[in-house]
């Protein structure tokens, strides 16, 4: 897929919230896109624009009308402790 196409199409995913740190909004961006090709594109070779654009905007209005959360497996301190050792302490 050309580069411009990818970066029209993560310019067109739902944005998330604009309360959200930035590492959070890349992964729900992660997942929507890994949703999108798995449940949308499901290994279709689409080789006009147009076409990519309608069946993204269909399945992007079916997603957003279930309104699923992400489920979360941890809180971030639970994260904190068990991947302690690739988040090293800083010192204030």
């Amino acid at each position: 897929m050309p580069v411009e196409w990818s970066e029209q199409i993560t310019e067109e995913l739902p944005a998330p919230r604009d309360d959200a740190p930035p590492s959070l909004r890349q992964d729900i961006a992660e997942c929507e896109r890994s949703c999108m090709t798995s449940q949308c594109l499901r290994g279709q070779r689409i080789g006009e624009l147009e076409v990519l654009q309608s069946e993204i905007g269909m399945w992007s209005e079916k997603t957003t009308a279930k309104q699923r959360g992400v489920d979360w497996q941890f809180q971030i301190d639970d994260a904190r402790q068990k991947l302690k050792r690739l988040h090293p302490q800083i010192k204030t």
